[in-house]
Parts: structure tokens; sequence; C-alpha cells
């Protein structure tokens, strides 16, 4: 939420400013999915926002590439960020050109700080290499019949058993994926996030799942349904190989709840989208067996 800034009399120093991003910073962003369309916040940004205001007397200036600032306002709103300007620095000096923003620090999750050249030179070729690096696939899944909290549980210990740092849903079309997998009021994502911190992260890959229609259209043909979603894939690469570029050199987990081995249930599109990636070259397989 916006706050007002103090007034600066004549002759004033400016106030300390730090100019922070949005997408990465404050919003989890992992993939583009329009101007208004949002994710989670970042834990911790609050908490940390709120304190370069309060006890360190920043001034906070938030900048974004989104065209839809009242969308980005909206989302600082409900999520209770405060901040004093979004794009602009009143402060700028007059003969500083306003291309660039002037802050006195910055915070931005692509940014590389520069020390000399030697070094920002071997962190550009370090992010290189872990981006050619490839995704190690796992994948996971659980018949409908087991028990929440089991289900819950047996996956939590099929992520620390194998190192997981990335829980990809691939199970549904939109938003929170495993919201009913609930466990003593904590749906998958919190109960991830509880468990293991920051070193394993729940992402929705709300692109990948198969819509409600087609599911009841291709219950009883596994063979069409598989045609549809690798054409669905193939139709979309582009957007699909960015995704999974963020995630490269990590051991990641395809999620999904129905079990490959079952007749009933013929909905393995985690196994589809892990063939897939191994064959464009950017995963290896993790895991060979299905958790029943």
């Amino acid at each position: 939420m916006k706050i007002e800034a103090k007034k600066i009399g004549k002759g004033e120093f400016t106030p300390k400013t730090i100019a922070i991003d949005f997408d990465g910073v404050i919003h989890e962003f992992e993939n583009w999915e329009g101007h208004t369309k949002f994710n989670n916040m970042i834990p911790g940004a609050k908490e940390a926002i709120d304190k370069l205001i309060d006890e360190l007397g920043y001034t906070i200036i938030i900048y974004t590439c989104r065209s839809r600032i009242d969308a980005v306002k909206s989302f600082l709103k409900r999520h209770g960020i405060r901040y004093h300007y979004i794009n602009e620095n009143p402060y700028q000096p007059e003969d500083v050109s306003p291309a660039k923003m002037f802050a006195d620090l910055y915070i931005d999750d692509r940014a590389i700080q520069f020390r000399n050249w030697q070094q920002a030179l071997n962190d550009i070729i370090l992010r290189d290499q872990q981006k050619d690096a490839l995704v190690e696939v796992y994948t996971f899944g659980l018949k409908q019949t087991y028990y929440l909290e089991k289900r819950q549980q047996t996956l939590l210990a099929f992520i620390r058993e194998h190192g997981i740092e990335v829980a990809i849903d691939v199970r549904h079309n939109r938003g929170d994926r495993f919201k009913n997998w609930d466990c003593s009021g904590l749906n998958l994502s919190k109960a991830i996030r509880a468990t293991f911190g920051d070193t394993c992260r729940y992402l929705p890959l709300p692109l990948l799942g198969i819509p409600s229609g087609k599911r009841r259209e291709y219950a009883r043909d596994p063979k069409k349904m598989e045609h549809w979603y690798l054409n669905f894939i193939h139709e979309n690469r582009e957007l699909v190989l960015s995704y999974f570029d963020k995630v490269r050199g990590k051991k990641v987990v395809l999620l999904c709840i129905e079990n490959l081995k079952s007749p009933s249930s013929p909905y393995c599109h985690r196994i589809w989208l892990r063939d897939w990636l191994v064959g464009e070259g950017i995963a290896t397989i993790g895991n060979q067996e299905e958790i029943e």
C-alpha cells in the first residue's frame, strides 16, 4: 500500500532510497502469464520492507516492466506491502536523465553485483553453465484411495529421500492444485515450505494441466489423451522450455495423484512430460519406479 513520503524542504538532503524489483523479488515469478496474472508473494518480503521503512528509514521505490500498474498496486495492497513510489523517483536530481531511476541501492534477482570485470565475467559464465545443465526429473504419483495425510507424508518423505529441490505440480490446470491435500490445515505448498524451507520450492505449472473436459473425454482412451497432450506441448514448446530453463541443474519432481500402473487411472501426463523433456535434451531421468 502506498505511503506518503516526507516532504523535502529546499536545501535538505534527499532521503535514502532503495529501488526494489517487483517480479522475482516481491512476487514469485516463474512464467509470464499476462500483466494481471500473479502468483504468491515471496516469503519474507513484507517483513524486510517493513524493517527498511520503520527501522532503517529508507524510501521504497518499486520498479517493474508490467504495464498494468493498477494491478501491481492491487497485489501490493492485498499483501500489505508498503511502498512510497512505483517506477518513479520524485527526488531525481534535475541534471540526471530520467531514463535510469536514481537510487542508493537496487535489489533485483537478475542483477550481477559489480566489483571488477573479472568477477562479473565469472558470474556470467557460471550462470550460463547452470542454464546448460540438465534437469534431473523425478516423477511421483499416488492412488486416489490413499488417505490424505498418508499421501502428503509419503510425498514429503520422497522429497527428503531424493533431495528434491523443486516440486512441480502438473495435475490440474489452474491455481494451487493440491489444496485438497489437507493435513492439519496445511495445503501441500505450505507443507513443503514448512518442512524444507528454502531447500525445496513448490511450483505450479498451469499451462500443462489436462483441462477437465479433455480428461473426461479421454478417460477411457489414454493413447488419445497422450496424443493430444504431446501435441499441446509441441505447440507451446518455447514456453515450456523457458519454464524449465529456470530449474536447470536442479532435482525436480513432477507431481500427480493418479498412478501410472493402475489401469483405472490412465492420467500419466507427468510421465509424458518427463519423457518429452528427456527427448529435448534438457533433462535426465531421476527415478524409474512410481510410488504407489
